[in-house]
């Protein structure tokens, strides 16, 4: 039973588990005229790396690492050895998605490249360390971006549910929501339709998980690390790379489809749109057409802290919209739509 007379569709992108800069301060040594003195080194970085600042986020990250890993290494001496190797493996992940960044511009962009040259070995290999990279930054160093479980716990009604007319979408490879989803109602299949595909979620990343969430950093465990590499160390080329699709593949565009007639049997004229954190790349653009006019909004919100205000008109052109669209800059919250609370029950969950 829905708790309003509107449709809510959410379209989060990478600009949403990117979240705030986060800022983190750790002790460095600096080497000047031959002395080595000890300095704070505070770093700036999103949660998770944006198509325009990938490769500063992942050297800010390895800084991270080899500060905790060094750190951890003191208090169990015996690890040393585990630790370095471990870091020399991330380093090189690191370094080999921020080579084909800096090559095509974007992760997006090297993908499509591969998929229009044929050349299947290439691309593969690309999504797979796409899904170590973000199973890292999900699982392993407890990177939690708040704002996910904050919006699920503000959306549920008084059945302690997700009302039927919320419905979400998502562009990202990462687990965010799930995660979240997870939290906060258990085992549930998570409500979100993931057009990229999504990196693969593993039980027993998330037990030792569920213990540290309210943690944003954590130090990396011995028993974490093995099981990460054990699940991406030896496999398969192909066991983890097609939990991946992008969204001009084809075995992307037959799951899009049904995502499409998934909502046209939404027979409402009253749509709202939310966009959170995405910043419509041309690659996507096929989709992202099909998917406004499938919903056909009577408003947009574009959550986002860089766009201008004119970037609406932007926007409407684009997409030939006739509909208002508001940019909303405040990011600390994901966006809740007054249309949310017309008609709705959920104060009576509220206020009893």
């Amino acid at each position: 039973m829905s708790t309003s007379n509107h449709n809510i569709y959410y379209i989060f992108g990478a600009g949403a588990s990117a979240g705030k800069q986060l800022d983190y301060s750790f002790p460095v040594n600096i080497i000047n005229d031959g002395k080595i003195f000890n300095e704070k080194k505070t770093i700036k970085f999103n949660s998770f790396p944006l198509a325009n600042s990938f490769t500063e986020t992942l050297a800010n990250y390895m800084m991270w690492i080899n500060f905790q890993i060094d750190s951890n290494e003191s208090k169990i001496p015996e690890l040393k050895n585990r630790y370095e190797e471990f870091k020399y493996y991330i380093a090189e992940i690191f370094a080999e998605l921020s080579k084909i960044a800096l090559r095509f511009n974007t992760i997006d962009e090297a993908a499509k490249f591969y998929y229009i040259k044929g050349r299947t070995n290439e691309l593969l290999e690309l999504k797979k360390e796409i899904n170590k990279i973000f199973n890292f930054i999900d699982f392993l160093i407890f990177q939690r971006d708040p704002r996910y479980i904050q919006h699920l716990i503000t959306l549920v009604n008084k059945q302690n549910k997700i009302p039927e007319n919320i419905h979400f979408l998502s562009w990202n490879y990462d687990n965010q929501f799930e995660i979240a989803n997870r939290i906060l109602f258990g085992d549930s299949e998570p409500n979100i339709k993931k057009l990229n595909g999504s990196s693969p979620f593993f039980d027993r990343y998330f037990e030792g998980y569920i213990n540290s969430w309210e943690n944003n950093f954590e130090i990396i465990r011995p028993e974490t690390i093995n099981a990460f590499e054990s699940e991406f160390l030896h496999f398969e080329q192909k066991k983890y790379a097609n939990s991946i699709r992008f969204s001009w593949e084809k075995e992307a565009i037959g799951f899009n489809n049904d995502v499409i007639n998934a909502i046209k049997a939404i027979k409402t004229t009253n749509n709202i749109l939310v966009y959170i954190g995405y910043s419509h790349p041309f690659v996507n653009f096929p989709m992202d057409s099909e998917l406004i006019k499938t919903i056909n909004p009577k408003k947009v919100y574009l959550q986002d802290p860089n766009f201008k205000d004119s970037y609406n008109v932007v926007f409407k052109e684009r997409y030939e919209l006739k509909c208002d669209v508001e940019i909303i800059n405040d990011c600390n919250r994901f966006f809740i739509p007054n249309e949310f609370f017309i008609n709705s029950s959920i104060g009576e969950y509220r206020f009893g």
